[in-house]
């Protein structure tokens, strides 16, 4: 926009030439509508991100929530003195992992 800004600040609009000015107006418009449309694809792909980045949170998040709610329940079971091999049998976790 600066180089545009120059030219009429060195070249009134009014002592162009009908093609000077239908070629100007048409670069502003061309110029314009880059910036609509890079505006626009920079908006979308932020709102796409966020999206993604929320919804791979919220997997993950749950993830490690349900880990941590299994490894309460183990550590409970084992201070009730519970068998391992039981454990590991109502929680699908190997003896390595209870121990």
């Amino acid at each position: 926009m600066k180089a545009l800004e120059r030219l009429l600040s060195v070249a009134d609009k009014a002592n162009m030439t009908r093609k000077e000015q239908v070629a100007y107006e048409h670069s502003l418009k061309v110029y314009r509508d880059s910036l609509v449309t890079m505006g626009y694809a920079h908006d979308e792909g932020f709102s796409k991100g966020r999206a993604k980045g929320k919804a791979e949170g919220l997997v993950e998040g749950r993830a490690e929530g349900k880990a941590e709610g299994i490894l309460l329940v183990v550590r409970n079971m084992k201070a009730k003195g519970m068998d391992i091999e039981q454990i590991s049998q109502l929680t699908g976790l190997s003896k390595e992992e209870i121990e």
